[in-house]
């Protein structure tokens, strides 16, 4: 069943890796576009650095495309989410899954007006095309997968909504209280973490599990020395 999935932590606790296995494991062969502004998921697919290299690729049957974002301004952004929007409602008619994933997700829906968050505008904390993607993509099939290393500054919409969250160890008492604001007694399992470990909450009522570490199963950085992986053939009509 189509979800929303969230992980949160600070640098280099496993988080990515995480998120990474997730994907392999919600679309091991479906498509999937992931706004990736780091460059750390290039590994996983050909990459587009403008909508037009999206909508290219897309026609062109690759199917799993890693978005480098880094210079994107809120009207690029306006449309590669309603590429994307479109892309769910052709696929949700084929019964078919898909997959979108944004990372550091506090950038473009942060909880306040920030200074680096150069995709909304001022009063407008959270954009329109975010809040139509959470709030009704899973009935379409789509998979949302999203982390964020500052859930302080992260719009609460993104974890409320989301089936299941991955919170590793966090950075300060700030992020420590949003999400205990959002899920009452996590913050004694968190504060028992060790390295790559993280709290796996979902369910409802709320179940609160401890996992990891992820190194073991999955390492990020000798993936990425290994090249893209290998096509699959995959063919879509729409």
């Amino acid at each position: 069943m189509p979800g929303n999935f969230g992980f949160v932590g600070k640098k280099q606790t496993g988080k990515t890796s995480k998120m990474v296995l997730k994907v392999r494991e919600v679309a091991p062969s479906g498509p999937y576009i992931i706004l990736d502004t780091d460059g750390e998921l290039s590994f996983m697919g050909e990459v587009a650095y403008s909508l037009d290299d999206v909508r290219e690729l897309w026609n062109d049957k690759q199917f799993r495309i890693i978005v480098d974002a880094d210079q994107w301004g809120e009207e690029e952004m306006e449309g590669l989410n309603e590429f994307v929007w479109e892309l769910i409602n052709k696929l949700s008619e084929k019964n078919l899954e898909f997959l979108y994933g944004v990372t550091e997700i506090w950038e473009y829906a942060p909880s306040r007006k920030l200074p680096s968050a150069g995709f909304t505008e001022e009063g407008k904390v959270l954009p329109s095309y975010l809040k139509r993607l959470l709030k009704r993509g899973d009935k379409r099939g789509l998979n949302f997968l999203w982390d964020s290393q500052r859930p302080a500054e992260t719009n609460t919409l993104i974890p409320s909504q989301a089936n299941e969250l991955f919170v590793f160890r966090l950075t300060g008492g700030a992020d420590l209280k949003y999400m205990s604001d959002i899920i009452r007694g996590i913050e004694q399992p968190i504060a028992g973490l060790g390295a790559h470990q993280y709290v796996r909450v979902y369910g409802e009522p709320l179940v609160m599990e401890t996992g990891g570490p992820d190194a073991v199963d999955f390492d990020l950085h000798k993936t990425r020395q290994k090249g893209q992986e290998p096509k699959d053939g995959m063919e879509m009509e729409l």
